[in-house]
């Protein structure tokens, strides 16, 4: 059986592409969007509902958004936020980053001293390094 999207996420592939687009014109900044649920939809383990699933999928399937395999997807790193749901409606929060920029913003967000690149005693070498630490 071959793979089949969410007819779901399908409808959302619009919507999630202009928040994407929005995004992409303010790289680095927040973008909002608002999404509704059904009154009877169902919240899954993640604490998403059906209906804030199928988009976050439309975002994470949108051709500019990079891909873990390396040969497929775009460009840019996705963020997405949710805020708190307020009945039916919950406002999502996303950020695009360049890959190379998305890189850059996660290590700034780790203390230098616990950065290998900028603690020797994190550092280890190969064989006859003076950094080697296991014989």
């Amino acid at each position: 059986m071959t793979f089949q999207r969410d007819p779901l996420s399908i409808r959302y592939d619009g919507a999630a592409a202009d928040l994407i687009s929005r995004a992409i014109a303010n790289a680095g900044k927040t973008v909002t969007g608002i999404i509704e649920s059904g009154p009877r939809d169902p919240v899954d383990e993640g604490g998403l509902s059906r209906t804030e699933r199928a988009f976050q999928r439309a975002l994470y399937h949108d051709g500019r958004i990079h891909k873990p395999r390396k040969n497929s997807g775009g460009p840019w790193s996705l963020v997405v936020e949710w805020s708190p749901r307020a009945g039916r409606v919950r406002l999502v929060r996303i950020v695009v980053h360049s890959d190379t920029s998305g890189k850059l913003h996660q290590v700034a967000r780790i203390p230098a001293g616990e950065q290998w690149t900028r603690n020797a005693d994190l550092q280890s070498g190969g064989i006859g390094s003076p950094k080697q630490r296991f014989a």
